[in-house]
């Protein structure tokens, strides 16, 4: 008998379990390896929208800069304007 059935709980006697565990073991493990790769491949894909974005982020944000640092310098023109 390979296995016990004891209160609702199959145990497996010693020697059967590794033989269970790899074949059972093997399949589980080339599942989890397919999946963690694909989740690798979304992580990465993630990674680059991301990047891009955060780098649109930037530009934009060196606009925003540049406009305001025209817009100062108007100012200070408008000012030595009125002052003379």
């Amino acid at each position: 008998m390979p296995a016990v059935l004891a209160g609702g709980l199959l145990l497996l006697r010693r020697g059967e379990e590794s033989g269970y565990a790899q074949r059972g073991g093997s399949k589980n493990t080339a599942t989890l390896i397919e999946e963690s790769i694909k989740n690798s491949e979304n992580g990465v894909n993630i990674n680059d929208e991301v990047l891009k974005n955060f780098r649109e982020i930037a530009e934009r944000s060196n606009k925003v800069s540049q406009v305001v640092a025209e817009i100062a310098v108007s100012s200070e023109q408008q000012d030595q304007g009125l002052i003379r």
